[in-house]
């Protein structure tokens, strides 16, 4: 198959012969190869008759691009970085790997799969997952500006004194949550907080997610604001649940 003249895959058939005899040839499918052997050209079948001197193009395996058994495909098992026009730039196996190649307007799409770095990500950065239910982060998220998760699960356990949460957000900024779980539990006498606003200025906004803080000794919030500070947390749509209270206000 060829696809803007570049063939993908493997030819259906290798014609091996002079390059009349290959154009007398009947019943040819389109896009099968063959190689002249009196004029030592290439050539491939468009449908309609030989085109000579157009090699083969090699595809390789790169962002967004799997080759498995001969066959090309989509991408789905690493972690794809894609600029703002929506063209892949390079893909890496770890989230920290890739965050720091990329600018803001970069979207970063995660695979299925359970990732346990803590990530900070960068003002203006978009990380996408496949599904809320499938692509799982048990790492803390430190939010920047302008920057946002979506279709993903913040799943955070811990058995000790210290607070345990899910989303942070540390200086002024506005961080987004869309269509995602943020779970936090915490089974020893530390607070459990799924949201964390502990800036001057810093709004978390969280649409059409579920929001869940919990712990054992200490207190559970499902967002937790620093209320010494001017910082907001915006819940719309969704769920917000904590063993304390949804909010520590």
């Amino acid at each position: 198959m060829r696809i803007d003249d570049k063939q993908v895959g493997s030819p259906k058939i290798s014609y091996n012969d002079t390059k009349s005899n290959i154009e007398a040839l009947t019943s040819i499918d389109e896009g099968a190869q063959a190689y002249a052997t009196d004029t030592n050209e290439p050539g491939w079948y468009d449908g309609a008759s030989w085109v000579w001197g157009a090699s083969e193009t090699v595809i390789t395996e790169g962002p967004g691009i799997d080759i498995e058994n001969g066959a090309v495909g989509l991408g789905g098992d690493t972690i794809l970085l894609y600029d703002s026009g929506g063209s892949p730039i390079i893909e890496s196996p770890t989230i920290t790997g890739i965050m720091v190649l990329a600018s803001s307007g970069d979207i970063i799409k995660i695979p299925v799969g359970t990732f346990s770095d803590n990530i900070t990500i960068l003002d203006g950065i978009k990380v996408v997952g496949t599904s809320r239910y499938a692509t799982i982060l048990t790492g803390e998220i430190t939010g920047g500006d302008e920057a946002s998760i979506e279709n993903l699960s913040v799943i955070r356990t811990a058995n000790d004194s210290d607070d345990l949460k899910g989303i942070v957000v540390t200086d002024a900024v506005v961080f987004y949550i869309h269509n995602c779980d943020i779970e936090v539990t915490q089974a020893g006498s530390g607070d459990a907080r799924a949201l964390s606003s502990e800036a001057n200025s810093a709004i978390i906004e969280a649409w059409n997610s579920y929001l869940y803080g919990s712990s054992v000794a200490g207190s559970g919030y499902a967002g937790w604001r620093d209320t010494d500070l001017v910082t907001s947390i915006y819940i719309i749509g969704g769920r917000a649940v904590g063993s304390s209270a949804p909010f520590n206000e």
